[in-house]
C-alpha cells in the first residue's frame, strides 16, 4: 500500500490522471484501495504467467478466477483488466484461459509484446510464429487489448493488430534504458495503428513522468525517421492524453462538453512555459513536472497549487519502508 501510494503521488505531481497497471497476484485489492483513496483513474490487472510450470499454472488460474470475482471499490474510476506478462513467461494453455476469462467478464487485456528482438527470435524458434501471431492464435488480440512496447513488429504483425483494433503503447524511455530498441512511430502511424504512450515501471525507467515521455517519443521519432517534422507536438500531446484515456476505457483526455472532467492547470509564469506562443509545444518540448499547478480528476481536486493531501505522510512512510527493505537485503547478504 505504501509503495503504491508513493507511485500515485508521483503521478499526480507529474500530471498523470490515469494509468494501466500490471502487478503480481494478491495485491490488486490493495492497489485498487490506494487508487480509490488518491482519486486517480486506473486499469488494474493481475500479471498472468506460469513460467511453463504446471503447479504455477494451476495457481494462476485460481488467482485469476479470484481476481475476476474481486469487488471493485470504485467502478467510476477503476477498471479491472487481465494481463499476460509475455509469450516467454506464459504457456499457451494459460493464455487461452485468460482470453476466455477476458471475454466472459468483458475485461480489457494488457500484454507485453515484441519488446526485444530476442523475444521475437525465441518465439519464432519455439512456435514458428511471432509473438503477435501467438497471441492472436490464443484469442488475446481484441479491440480492448493494449500491447506494451511493440518495438519489433513486422508487416504481418501490424496487419493483424490493425484488423483486431489493438492499441500499441510506446514506452520510449524504458526501451532506451534496457536497449530494447526504438518504437517505429512514423511507420506505425502511417500504417494507421492506434498508439498510446506509457512510462513502464520505475524498475525500467526510474520515474513515472508522462511529460518526459512525450519529449522522448517525439525526438526518437524524428531521429529514427530522419525528418524533424515527424511526430509534431500536437500529435504527441493527443497520444499522451486523449488516446491514453480511450485505451484505458475512459471518456476523457480532452476538454469537451460531455467528457469527464479530468484537467491539469499549469503555471504559465513558470519559466519553462514562457513565452507561451504555443502551449502544446511547450508542454511536449520544454516542460517538466514543475509546471503542474493543480490536478483535477472527475471534477475533484487531487492536487491544489502543488499540494497533495497526505504528501508528507506518504513520503515519510516510503522512506521508512525503503530503510526496512535495505536492512533486510543487507541481512540476507550477511547470511
Amino acid at each position: 500500500f505504501t509503495a503504491t501510494r508513493l507511485a500515485l503521488l508521483e503521478m499526480i505531481k507529474t500530471g498523470t490522471l490515469g494509468f494501466c497497471d500490471m502487478y503480481f497476484d494478491d495485491m490488486q485489492d490493495i492497489i485498487m484501495d490506494a487508487v480509490n483513496e488518491m482519486g486517480l483513474r486506473a486499469l488494474v490487472s493481475m500479471v498472468t504467467m506460469d513460467l511453463f510450470n504446471e503447479d504455477m499454472k494451476a495457481k494462476k488460474i485460481r488467482d485469476l478466477d479470484a481476481f475476476c470475482r474481486l469487488s471493485n471499490p470504485c467502478p467510476a474510476r477503476i477498471v479491472k483488466g487481465i494481463s499476460i506478462h509475455a509469450v516467454y513467461t506464459a504457456s499457451l494453455e494459460l493464455m487461452r484461459y485468460a482470453a476466455d476469462k477476458a471475454k466472459e467478464y468483458d475485461m480489457p487485456l494488457h500484454i507485453h509484446a515484441c519488446e526485444t528482438k530476442k523475444e521475437v527470435d525465441d518465439c519464432m524458434n519455439k512456435y514458428g510464429k511471432t509473438p503477435v501471431e501467438v497471441l492472436n492464435d490464443a484469442g488475446l488480440l481484441t479491440n480492448k487489448t493494449i500491447l506494451a512496447h511493440s518495438v519489433w513488429l513486422n508487416d504481418k504483425d501490424i496487419d493483424i493488430i490493425n484488423e483486431k483494433g489493438c492499441v500499441l503503447c510506446a514506452n520510449p524511455v524504458s526501451n532506451l534504458k534496457l536497449c530494447s530498441g526504438i518504437f517505429n512511430y512514423d511507420r506505425l502511424r502511417k500504417k494507421g495503428c492506434h498508439i498510446a504512450l506509457g512510462t513502464d515501471g520505475c524498475a525500467s525507467n526510474n520515474n513515472l513522468s508522462m511529460i518526459e515521455e512525450m519529449k522522448f517519443l517525439a525526438l526518437l521519432a524524428k531521429i529514427q525517421s530522419g525528418s524533424p517534422t515527424v511526430a509534431p507536438a500536437e500529435e504527441v500531446f493527443e497520444i499522451a492524453t486523449k488516446a491514453g484515456a480511450e485505451a484505458l476505457g475512459f471518456d476523457a483526455g480532452e476538454i469537451k462538453e460531455g467528457k469527464l472532467a479530468d484537467l491539469l492547470l499549469v503555471d504559465l509564469n513558470n519559466p519553462l512555459l514562457v513565452p507561451h506562443y504555443n502551449l502544446i509545444s511547450n508542454m511536449v518540448y520544454a516542460a517538466d513536472s514543475s509546471v503542474i499547478d493543480t490536478v483535477i480528476c472527475g471534477g475533484k481536486v487531487v492536487m491544489l497549487k502543488g499540494q497533495v493531501t497526505n504528501h508528507d505522510k506518504i513520503i515519510s512512510s516510503s522512506k521508512e519502508l525503503a530503510k526496512r527493505l535495505s536492512l533486510l537485503a543487507a541481512n540476507g547478504k550477511n547470511g
